[in-house]
């Protein structure tokens, strides 16, 4: 699958992360992945990103899941990446572990970096 790079601003700051977006079995998914030279102030303009994602969309199209992918920890030298959903309760963003099967469909098709 072919990445997109995006650059975004936030507080104030020039961002850049990798997207993907794609659709699998009638749902669309859109991917946001953190790089692994990705530092802490660089992971929360991330997640003020996804939250004005989310609040745009306001998530009202439920065909569409949203998941940050980021790297955790090295194997070996290999990044070893994490997945986690997101989504709107009650007006506040919420994450949530994501089912195996969109674990598995994200590790397969997203290749980071």
């Amino acid at each position: 699958m072919k990445k997109q790079r995006m650059e975004f601003e936030g507080f104030g700051m020039k961002s850049v992360c990798n997207y993907h977006v794609f659709d699998h079995d009638d749902q669309k998914y859109l991917v946001i992945e953190q790089l692994k030279d990705t530092t802490t102030s660089i992971t929360n303009r991330i997640e003020a990103l996804i939250v004005d994602i989310c609040k745009m969309e306001k998530l009202k199209e439920p065909k569409t899941k949203i998941f940050e992918y980021y790297p955790t920890s090295t194997l070996g030298g290999q990044h070893l990446y994490e997945t986690r959903g997101v989504k709107f309760l009650n007006d506040d963003l919420a994450w949530f572990p994501p089912m195996e099967s969109d674990v598995a469909l994200i590790k397969n098709l997203v290749i980071p970096g």
